[in-house]
């Protein structure tokens, strides 16, 4: 999902920090790169985190302010959709686990997004 904010003179360098220390206090190795005006924010889960996927977060310079997009959702919406077509196969498993995983990435979203809100 997207989400912007309205802020003049937001440093998308200190906001990747901010975003990256996030992931890291909730038990991520972190790593980012940077193209035009898109820093890219890839967090990798440890045993210690409350997903076991990878997340991948945009964030991007906008007029007036900056916007964040959480990538993995989509993702995940396509494997559920996936087991639900393969159900009559064996694919059931496959349609919890992504409801699992796209339970905890929904809660972690709301939790970045109040934490990028304080900003």
């Amino acid at each position: 999902m997207r989400y912007e904010w309205r802020r003049e003179n937001v440093n998308l360098e200190e906001l990747d920090k901010h975003v990256q220390s996030f992931f890291i206090q909730n038990g991520f190795i972190t790593r980012s790169s940077r193209e035009a005006n898109i820093i890219e924010v890839v967090a990798i889960p440890t045993e210690a985190s409350p997903v076991g996927e990878k997340i991948r977060v945009e964030l991007e310079k906008i007029e007036r302010g900056f916007a964040l997009e959480i990538m993995n959702l989509k993702r995940i919406d396509s494997s559920i959709l996936g087991g639900l077509l393969s159900s009559f196969l064996g694919g059931g498993s496959l349609v919890l686990r992504g409801v699992k995983v796209k339970d905890r990435l929904e809660i972690l979203e709301k939790e970045l997004v109040h934490w990028v809100d304080n900003f």
